[in-house]
């Protein structure tokens, strides 16, 4: 958003988000529980990147449906606002019975709107990548014993599959690393990749080829 960049002002993100609840959700919609509605948003945007499910959410807001639940998160995806992440399964029943993650179209609305104390930064990475991230079939993320942030689906084909970790360190080395093995053995691929905040590095871990990227060289690189 240009006019925030230009004039850092918290207030511009606050109105920006308003527009495109109020005029382009709530009231193109005619959305009959508003305050519902809000709850609803906002809980997300300080949950993003979490696993949630339609149940669960009905515990938190409890004055509408589950259906209801699920067409005003609706709502906020075709406006652009949000992206829903399925969890992968060869099953596509599976994919959307299974809880899902939601991301937020702009970091900025995150550390303007979310209601939750210090938003960690690796999350905030991971909201940036796979908002560039432009697969042909759909983005979800991994989940057996160990997990995977991304699979990229492209041409009805496992595309790709990324981690997302501001930093790699001796404390979280093997599970960030386990997890992206774990996935790329489940998908069929000999090579994924680790995109960070400022790290680079080649790493072949059980015969899987790791890279280890910025996400900034990544981004700068096309997204190769």
């Amino acid at each position: 958003m240009p006019e925030y960049t230009l004039f850092q002002d918290e207030e511009i993100i606050r109105r920006n988000y308003d527009d495109i609840v109020m005029r382009d959700i709530l009231l193109r919609k005619k959305v009959e529980n508003v305050h519902a509605a809000k709850e609803i948003y906002l809980y997300l945007i300080s949950n993003f990147a979490q696993r949630f499910s339609y149940n669960s959410l009905h515990k938190v807001v409890t004055s509408v449906s589950i259906n209801t639940i699920r067409k005003y998160i609706g709502y906020l995806e075709e406006s652009y606002f949000a992206k829903m992440v399925n969890k992968f399964d060869f099953s596509v029943g599976k994919q959307l019975a299974n809880d899902k993650k939601i991301y937020i179209c702009d970091n900025a609305f995150i550390m303007n709107i979310s209601t939750r104390v210090g938003v960690d930064k690796g999350w905030l990475l991971e909201n940036l990548v796979v908002n560039n991230l432009e697969p042909v079939n759909g983005i979800f993320y991994y989940s057996g014993k160990k997990e995977c942030d991304f699979i990229t689906m492209e041409h009805k084909k496992i595309g790709s599959a990324y981690q997302v970790c501001w930093e790699l360190n001796d404390k979280n080395l093997n599970r960030e690393t386990e997890g992206i093995v774990e996935a790329l053995d489940h998908i069929g691929l000999k090579q994924g990749r680790i995109l960070t905040y400022d790290q680079e590095d080649e790493r072949i871990v059980r015969d899987k080829k790791i890279i280890i990227t910025p996400v900034w060289k990544w981004l700068l690189d096309g997204h190769s």
